[in-house]
């Protein structure tokens, strides 16, 4: 939001919209451009270029043969997934827009959104962390140009 000042305008109508209504919480779906610009941001200016950190609790053979070792750390490199053409139009282009369409949340997990690690191994904490920085968001985008 500081590098693109002309969002403001646009965030605060979606803010002041969303809050005007006395029954409203604070969950993503109310927001839908600053929800786009933190799956945009989380996805572009990632601090970890590593997602998924496991160690092997036992033996593990890939059908190719190749073996993790019991005790071994695997992780998966995640600024690939988050920079795939194939999943990403430009994907070196910052687009604040970018999932306003297609919805994505930022607490998602999966193949093509590894942020959070996979499946049962997620981060649990990924709903109040995204609850946090929303509330954060709100209050800066709200009080201050």
């Amino acid at each position: 939001i500081h590098t693109r000042p002309f969002l403001l305008p646009a965030l605060r109508t979606e803010l002041s919209t969303a809050l005007s209504d006395s029954t409203a919480d604070f969950s993503s779906a109310k927001f839908p451009l600053l929800e786009s610009l933190f799956v945009e941001s989380m996805r572009v200016h990632c601090f970890l270029s590593t997602v998924i950190h496991h160690v092997s609790l036992k033996l593990f053979i890939f059908h190719d043969g190749y073996t993790v070792p019991k005790g071994e750390i695997v992780e998966f490199f995640q600024y690939r997934t988050m920079h795939d053409e194939t999943l990403y139009s430009e994907p070196g282009t910052f687009d604040a827009n970018r999932h306003v369409e297609n919805g994505r949340k930022a607490t998602e997990v999966g193949r093509e959104w590894p942020f959070w690690g996979n499946a049962k191994m997620a981060c649990p904490g990924r709903f109040h962390v995204s609850n946090v920085v929303n509330l954060i968001a709100i209050y800066f985008v709200m009080k201050y140009d």
